[in-house]
């Protein structure tokens, strides 16, 4: 059971589904959509999730044979055949549930599933454009969540730009996981999610309104994204950049409850914020790497 919970990367799905409950909540801050069949979107998206990453060991799985051999496929536990075998099922499953809540949304997941096949397939090998693709999966996932009010879909679509940029740094950062980097590199990737906290500053200043919630959850987004690049910025060991990726995938709830609290309030952004606490648990004893 531990090696299928590590192949799906448990810890990651819930980062997934706060994505889609964040883009939900916002969206709804201009008009009410049905919370009622809401979990489809959800379990659309962590599905989703969960067989992207499983094609992703699959498809490395001659590699982590070297460098990650402590991996469900390389390890043994779980058969090469059998993971791809599942994540068609999940991504298939992803797909439908989000054509049962609308055909909107299903466009959407459509987009996200060729986008983490692509992803997994051929953009991955390579530094830019895996970045790139990676970061659009995840920019589509909270455009999934924007689906929720099909209506106002357009009015916050420009939204997901923030953690399209938030994952070009993670994913970039996540290449020296296994051989380290330069401070310098790494220096240079933390000013993503600088400007990103600018942005966030920035929209407020225009605002002309600084709400404590508000400023409470871009100021916690900015400290962890000191906790994630800092240690690997002194010492840019792969130990340490393993850390900093960790705490980079967390911190999108963060920037996600800073979104939802300028836009739809202090509650549902605290809502958003505590799934970190649920997904730090689950980290504990799987890795999200």
């Amino acid at each position: 059971m531990k090696a299928y919970l590590q192949l799906l990367r448990v810890p990651n799905l819930v980062t997934s589904a706060g994505d889609v409950l964040a883009g939900a909540f916002i969206v709804s801050s201009m008009g009410s959509g049905p919370y009622a069949t809401l979990w489809l979107l959800l379990l659309s998206s962590i599905m989703l999730y969960a067989g992207g990453v499983t094609l992703n060991d699959v498809m490395d799985a001659s590699l982590d044979q070297i460098e990650r051999p402590e991996r469900p496929i390389p390890s043994g536990k779980i058969g090469r055949e059998h993971a791809f075998m599942l994540s068609c099922l999940l991504m298939l499953g992803g797909i439908i549930l989000s054509l049962a809540f609308s055909q909107f949304s299903f466009y959407i997941s459509l987009i996200l599933a060729l986008c983490i096949v692509i992803y997994n397939i051929w953009a991955k090998k390579y530094g830019i454009p895996g970045a790139l693709v990676m970061a659009l999966c995840r920019a589509l996932n909270i455009l999934l969540g924007f689906s929720f009010v099909q209506e106002h879909f357009w009015d916050f679509a420009l939204l997901a730009l923030l953690p399209f940029l938030h994952i070009i740094g993670v994913t970039a950062l996540s290449r020296g996981e296994n051989h380290g980097y330069t401070a310098k590199t790494i220096l240079l990737i933390s000013l993503i999610p600088l400007g990103i906290v600018l942005w966030l500053i920035g929209f407020e200043l225009f605002k002309g309104s600084f709400a404590f919630m508000e400023l409470f959850f871009i100021a916690l987004y900015c400290f962890f994204q000191g906790f994630a690049y800092y240690p690997a910025i002194r010492e840019p060991k792969p130990a340490f950049i393993k850390r900093g990726v960790k705490y980079g995938i967390l911190s999108l709830l963060l920037l996600n409850a800073a979104l939802v609290s300028i836009f739809d309030g202090s509650l549902h952004a605290l809502i958003v914020a505590l799934l970190i606490v649920v997904s730090s648990w689950l980290s504990r004893s799987i890795s999200m790497t």
